[in-house]
């Protein structure tokens, strides 16, 4: 057995490799040409760089090594290299190690079937799919190529990547790591990713950092979380808070709840089940065979599912195909499944128009079941040129059929107005009116039935001893004028749902356009 120590390969200027130890030292023109091959135990050194191996073929001119078997590689005691097979070129300082290959640094570690190593720039790749764990958090991340510049602390990987935390999985085809901030990067293509309580995010780019537990999305971003779904431009996610905010051109989708929410904006508190929006917004309650639309400067939602409560204000406005409203405070408790009309609320169904201190709707599977005014209601119906039937009192009570008024109950200085017609048919057959004359009355309770096909009063019962009297149409003088106190025409207020959406600027705001998230700089922080 021949054992060589201190021997060394190279001319000037070259890089020099040493020889430390061998068991064998073969040189054999006919075999190896100008090339020594080293046998059992060898242990060179170039570059600073130690590599053991059981057999290494030196090159002639110092131009490299090849080494097989149980190859390892010691940089400075900072960075190892192991593998089957190794190739060294002097000239380019690229170490190519193949078959069953491990890296491992202070920041990680690397296994897979190749990987090329520059020793001068300390940098790594590969192009076989191979895997990585970050040694700070022991997260993982697979890719079929990958690059490792250990100077910048940066990974970048492309192709069907996929990181594994804890608590997430992130995928997509183009990944870039920090492991000095812990940021990770998907900048193109499609990205998704799926934490550990069910939720799914999707966008064309994403960024995360670890060590604050925030998360940035960009570019037609879709999250799936408990029966919510929402689109939008950009959001940003707080792991740590459960605080998400959504900018521009924002749909979310409550498939629990039975909602649609168009915004400019929205911030959703996961902790304790709620979205917030203050700016303009529409929401589309859906409830049986009607869509309710609702818009409103402000909108809150929160409380558990099945359970939740909704709270619009200023400029509120209602669409439905039952009924339109408007109002400056709007509550909907989903329990009771009831509306609460507030400050200066307005309803009108068909020709009928309704005011009253606020004004309660109860919702059934077909609309609307029944409504309840507590104080100062009042129900105004046109039915001619400067002709207003009214009715008044202080608490109303209304039941609907098939989402339609079908009875009023009203308790309490109830007080009417009705305009009479004899209708008949002319030689035609077409419908004509003759105006007969006004009734006023008086009644404490009274009961009014609705038309259900034409809308509009039917009739009206009195409960209770009433004061009527009525003023023929021949004596009526176009002075007379017939309106019961705070009588008031509200017309030009009835939404129109066209006018409401054509006005509505959901898709982006101008004015919060700078709160888009700007893409945060790879390497920041890196010191």
């Amino acid at each position: 057995m021949l054992l060589l120590f201190g021997l060394n390969w190279g001319l000037k200027g070259q890089e020099v490799i040493n020889i430390l130890r061998t068991n064998e030292s073969i040189y054999d023109q006919a075999l190896y040409g100008k090339s020594t091959l080293l046998r059992g135990d060898v242990k060179i050194e170039y570059g600073g760089s130690i590599l053991t191996s059981d057999e290494v073929l030196v090159k002639d001119q110092n131009a490299g090594f090849e080494a097989t078997k149980n190859v390892n590689i010691n940089q400075g005691d900072s960075l190892f290299l192991k593998g089957d097979k190794a190739t060294y070129t002097s000239a380019t300082k690229v170490a190519v190690v193949r078959n069953n290959v491990e890296l491992e640094d202070k920041d990680l570690f690397l296994n897979g079937p190749q990987l090329n190593y520059n020793r001068a720039l300390s940098e790594a790749y590969y192009i076989d799919r191979s895997r990585i764990r970050i040694k700070k958090n022991n997260d993982f991340i697979e890719s079929n190529f990958g690059h490792y510049y250990s100077l910048r602390h940066l990974l970048m990987f492309t192709d069907s990547v996929i990181y594994e935390a804890e608590d997430f999985t992130m995928s997509g085809n183009d990944l870039s790591y920090n492991t000095t901030n812990e940021l990770i990067s998907y900048t193109t293509g499609a990205t998704t990713i799926r934490k550990s309580d069910s939720s799914i995010f999707y966008s064309l780019k994403a960024q995360y950092y670890q060590q604050t537990h925030e998360a940035y999305f960009y570019g037609n971003v879709v999250a799936f979380n408990d029966g919510l779904e929402f689109e939008a431009d950009s959001v940003y996610y707080n792991d740590s808070t459960n605080i998400a905010l959504a900018y521009n051109h924002i749909e979310m989708q409550d498939s629990i709840n039975e909602w649609i929410l168009l915004a400019p904006y929205a911030e959703n508190y996961r902790d304790n089940d709620s979205v917030s929006i203050p700016y303009r917004s529409e929401m589309i309650m859906l409830n049986g065979n009607d869509s309710i639309h609702l818009f409103s400067d402000s909108l809150s939602i929160y409380g558990s599912n099945n359970a939740k409560t909704i709270l619009a204000k200023g400029n509120v406005t209602l669409n439905g195909k039952q009924f339109k409203g408007v109002c400056e405070t709007l509550i909907y408790q989903q329990i009771d499944s009831t509306i609460t009309m507030l400050s200066a609320p307005v309803l009108w169904q068909d020709s009928s128009q309704i005011v009253g201190e606020k004004i309660i709707l109860t919702l059934g599977e077909d609309g609307v079941k029944n409504m309840y005014i507590p104080r100062e209601s009042f129900i105004t119906e046109k039915v001619g040129t400067g002709l207003y039937n009214q009715i008044k009192g202080r608490e109303l009570t209304a039941y609907f059929v098939d989402g339609k008024m079908n009875n009023i109950i009203i308790k309490g200085n109830g007080q009417s107005i009705y305009h009479a017609f004899d209708e008949g048919k002319d030689a035609s057959g077409k419908i004509q009116r003759k105006y007969i004359g006004v009734n006023q009355s008086e009644c404490s309770d009274m009961e009014i039935v609705m038309r259900i096909d034409e809308g509009g009063v039917a009739s009206i019962k009195f409960l209770t001893k009433p004061e009527n009297s009525l003023t023929p149409a021949a004596i009526i003088k176009a002075s007379d004028s017939f309106f019961l106190k705070e009588f008031s025409w509200l017309a030009d207020k009835k939404p129109s749902l066209l006018n409401d959406q054509s006005n509505f600027e959901w898709l982006f705001y101008p004015k919060i356009a700078t709160k888009n998230i700007p893409l945060k700089d790879l390497e920041q922080d890196k010191n």
